[in-house]
């Protein structure tokens, strides 16, 4: 099998080009990169021996090798789902038909193209040009981002070697085609005089400067779009947290030295338990104060004084839980909350939305108000005008800014999917974030005038956590474009005037927040701290 020459024509072409879309999709992290490649790698090996090998590129074996990328890509979910994120496994299975229809096109243009147009010598020497320059535009465009940057050099160094030998056929004319154009004139081509230029004599011009146009489309490439990956690298402090047991669902710091953690425990040897940790040195031991046996922390808390507030789920149940970060007393509320209730704090209190309803929340739960609208768990911004937040358009088939208070929709922009979100700025102004079309963007949300104006959008990403707001200024979130990638805070020290990217370099990250100016988030039973 690997003796023979179209084995290698065929396979290898074929799994580079599956795996760009699970790579794209997954993250570009050498973890995720090394099982795709792998596992593809050993489908195309199977379709291949299972094939007619006597047979020149026989149909069956695009099928078998279709078939066999069908089955792969759900493994590598599988199995990268049960190493990092559950839920992953969930979101693949609704993109699959997305999967089917790539894998196939892929199969069914290596079939026709060895089939039908593969010993045209025209045709591969077009294929190794356009890949050189396409891979010199993307090496460009992810420059520093590690793997992804490699791998589209590689490519591209790769094909415009390819290039440079397939145009060997093409006669040498010397170097005066650099300077003569379409006008006749005299030159000397190996003893024999020529008048004008011929079609020839400027694919070998063009042969003699490819390397160059494919170094000027990489550095043109990287000047527009290069680089902003992050604005800049600021030193962490990075420390191990001793004490903190289970899932770390938030964490949140009251000061440099003082400290509170959420943490879920559960598992098929253990009872479910809800704990609330206390750390008195930075976050580098924690103390359990309280233990839930049989609940788990069901979203981020709301955080108004010194009151913390966080929904919990019992059982089958879901109820409110108070804590006082100051001396640690808690309580849990006798009445019950829907199953996708909304926890949010407001200037006289905690609220609740569940569904369309409104509640206030204290010893009893009191209705507010109802809208005929979806409320969605994206967060509020109290401004002058009353309360805004997001919901569910159903004429759009999208999210969608709205006025609680007004009970009307704010300006037309629209967000699909699942990340979108907003925090009040300062006064009657709030910001908007959220991903459309691979971007992550930013709005300026100016109650008054019900208008959003963009202030910022950074490419490449289809990921973002929720905004969050200290007491400083300063607005940030997480972004990233796959859920293996490494992840970035986007953030604003000018309460969302001015915005910048840094790197954080670390994934998953279980839990985050802000205080004056700086970062602390966990990952892998590790606390960091950066500069903002």
């Amino acid at each position: 099998m690997f003796t023979d020459k179209r084995f290698w024509k065929y396979i290898l072409p074929t799994v580079i080009f599956l795996s760009i879309y699970p790579i794209t999709i997954l993250g570009c992290r050498l973890s995720v990169i090394g099982p795709v490649v792998v596992t593809f790698a050993i489908a195309g090996m199977c379709s291949w021996w299972v094939s007619d090998e006597d047979r020149d590129a026989p149909s069956h074996l695009w099928l078998m090798t279709w078939l066999g990328a069908l089955c792969g890509y759900i493994i590598d979910v599988v199995i990268l789902s049960a190493v990092w994120e559950l839920k992953l496994l969930v979101m693949q299975l609704y993109l699959y038909p997305i999967w089917i229809a790539y894998s196939g096109l892929i199969c069914f243009v290596g079939y026709f193209i060895r089939t039908k147009i593969y010993n045209e010598n025209s045709f591969r020497t077009a294929v190794s040009i356009a890949m050189a320059f396409v891979g010199a535009i993307a090496a460009g465009i992810t420059i520093g981002n590690g793997w992804s940057f490699a791998i589209w050099a590689t490519a591209s160094i790769t094909a415009t070697w390819l290039a440079i030998r397939m145009l060997r056929w093409v006669p040498d004319v010397g170097f005066a085609i650099i300077w003569k154009w379409p006008y006749k004139y005299e030159i000397t081509q190996r003893g024999k005089s020529k008048e004008r230029l011929e079609p020839v004599d400027y694919l070998y011009s063009f042969k003699k400067f490819l390397p160059i146009y494919v170094a000027i489309s990489f550095i043109f490439s990287a000047a527009l779009f290069g680089g902003s990956q992050g604005d800049s690298k600021n030193k962490k402090e990075v420390w191990h947290v001793n004490g903190l047991v289970g899932h770390i669902t938030a964490i949140h710091y009251m000061s440099d030295i003082e400290a509170i953690a959420l943490a879920s425990t559960y598992g098929p040897e253990r009872p479910d338990s809800a704990a609330i940790y206390r750390s008195v040195d930075g976050g580098h031991n924690w103390s359990c104060e309280i233990v839930l046996p049989n609940c788990r922390f069901y979203d981020n808390p709301a955080i108004r004084g010194n009151m913390l507030s966080c929904i919990v789920r019992c059982g089958e149940c879901h109820r409110l839980l108070t804590f006082d970060m100051n001396t640690g007393e808690h309580s849990l509320s006798d009445y019950t909350l829907g199953a996708h209730a909304i926890l949010f704090a407001r200037k006289d209190g905690i609220y609740i939305a569940d569904g369309s309803v409104l509640y206030k929340a204290g010893n009893q739960l009191d209705s507010i108000d109802a809208y005929d609208v979806r409320i969605c768990n994206a967060g509020f911004a109290e401004l002058n005008e009353g309360l805004i937040g997001f919901t569910w358009d159903n004429k759009k088939c999208c999210s969608r800014l709205y006025n609680f208070s007004k009970k009307q929709f704010v300006d037309t922009v629209a967000f699909k999917g699942s990340c979108f979100f907003i925090v009040k700025s300062v006064h009657d102004k709030a910001i908007v974030g959220g991903i459309q079309n691979n971007c992550a963007n930013c709005y300026d949300l100016d109650a008054s005038a019900d208008g959003l104006k963009r202030v910022s959008s950074h490419h490449r990403y289809t990921f973002m956590s929720d905004l969050r707001k200290d007491n400083t200024g300063t607005i940030a979130c997480i972004i990233y474009d796959g859920p293996f990638d490494d992840r970035s805070v986007k953030y604003s020290t000018d309460y969302g005037k001015s915005w910048h990217i840094q790197d954080l370099g670390a994934s998953p990250i279980e839990a985050w927040c802000i205080l004056q100016d700086r970062m602390y988030y966990l990952s892998n039973h590790k606390m960091y701290m950066i500069k903002l």
